[in-house]
């Protein structure tokens, strides 16, 4: 194909920069007069709609939740889309991370350090699409079986922390806001906890309550269900 890059049929331009991709939306920054964005939506046949500048714009707030634009420029939860960098990834909040480097807005969080284990080798490491840091490890036995490790993020939230307590023994603590979620610990009736973040609500025993986003004291982050929790502040 003459050197170009092609990608089931449409050609990936060279001469315009990806900035972020949210769910099946590309957006990329261009250099053209007249033209700031490009936008590509990826149809599950694999077919690619191409957007320019004041369709994009257009296009965006009305079909991408989270996403605004206020003169001309775009903004994904409060983020806006125009720095000189290149995200490998956004979390559901609206942080930006470029490779292990976060951002909230234009301000540099700072970089999530690389682990390494006990023998001092390099953990390849991921971030999910809450903002949570995993390292994936290996045991020492001679299965070498592959072991994921876990660390919640307590920062970069939308709503002020809250403190709460619970109300019933055996509540679960888990890795997303559902039932059918891995479980990470559980909590003890009466134990004190920080909300982090207020999920979705639902109806779990004939109870409807939202799920919300908690801290146990011990640094403990997942999700719980809010039918057994009562917020203090």
């Amino acid at each position: 194909m003459d050197g170009r890059l092609v990608n089931r049929g449409w050609e990936l331009d060279p001469s315009i920069q990806f900035i972020v991709s949210l769910d099946n939306v590309l957006i990329y920054r261009a250099d053209a007069p007249g033209i700031r964005y490009v936008v590509f939506v990826v149809n599950p046949d694999g077919s690619v709609r191409r957007m320019e500048h004041e369709e994009a714009l257009a296009w965006l707030p009305k079909n991408v939740p989270g996403v605004t634009v206020t003169d001309g420029v775009i903004f994904y939860k409060g983020n806006e889309l125009t720095r000189n960098l290149n995200f490998s990834q956004v979390d559901d909040d609206g942080n930006f991370y470029s490779t292990r480097t976060v951002y909230q807005g234009s301000k540099d969080l700072g970089t999530i350090s690389s682990s390494t284990d006990v023998h001092g080798n390099y953990l390849q490491s991921f971030i999910d699409n809450e903002g949570n840091f995993w390292a994936m490890d290996f045991t020492e036995d001679e299965k070498q079986s592959l072991v994921l490790l876990y660390s919640g993020r307590d920062w970069g939230y939308r709503e002020p922390p809250k403190k709460a307590v619970t109300t019933d023994s055996g509540l679960r603590i888990r890795l997303r806001a559902s039932t059918d979620a891995f479980v990470l610990g559980s909590l003890g009736k009466g134990e004190a906890i920080t909300i982090l973040k207020t999920g979705e609500t639902a109806t779990i025993g004939g109870i409807t309550a939202p799920w919300y986003r908690i801290k146990k004291a011990d640094g403990l982050i997942g999700w719980a269900f809010g039918g057994y929790i009562k917020v203090l502040e």
